[in-house]
């Protein structure tokens, strides 16, 4: 067996816990769609890591990046979306 620049051990150890993405189920589009609008109905105005977060914490994701689907969600004109400075970023809203 041959290691990367002959070091043994290696620098890292491998990990043998679960991945928290394992966890976590890709939602289809319609199912997103769904999701995102439902939450900001409830929430109001969100940024993309707060909506991340809420969907993570019901062991969902969005089907691409979220920013990616959220910004063709607003393309789609189903929820609005602008860059904020003060929140550092993009906030989301009905």
């Amino acid at each position: 067996m041959r290691f990367i620049d002959n070091q043994y051990p290696p620098e890292k150890p491998l990990s043998t816990s679960l991945d928290s993405d394992a966890m976590v189920r890709t939602l289809s589009p319609p199912e997103a769609e769904d999701f995102v609008k439902n939450l900001l109905r409830l929430k109001g105005q969100m940024t993309t890591k707060e909506i991340e977060t809420a969907a993570r914490g019901e062991g969902k994701r969005c089907p691409d990046e979220t920013v990616l689907f959220l910004t063709k969600l607003r393309s789609k004109g189903i929820i609005q979306g602008e860059i904020s400075q003060e929140k550092r970023g993009w906030v989301w809203r009905i």
